[in-house]
């Protein structure tokens, strides 16, 4: 329901979303609001950023760059 709530409200357009499912759904509940952070909220280049610094994981950019995001279109 989460994942539900994140996609409906994010500007950006998720392409495959099912792959988001596949990363998301196994993940621990902490680790999947920083998932969900990382795929809807941030940019490639703001994630970069955070998993160079230690507050994000390493997981995150994967995930980020699993799902394509990209704006949504007008």
């Amino acid at each position: 329901m989460e994942l539900l709530k994140k996609q409906l409200l994010s500007p950006r357009y998720i392409q495959h979303s099912a792959r988001v499912l596949f990363v998301v759904g196994p993940a621990a509940e902490h680790e999947r609001e920083q998932l969900l952070e990382a795929i809807f909220d941030l940019t490639r280049e703001e994630l970069t950023k955070k998993v160079h610094n230690g507050s994000m994981p390493q997981s995150t950019l994967a995930a980020h760059d699993t799902s394509s995001t990209s704006p949504a279109p007008e």
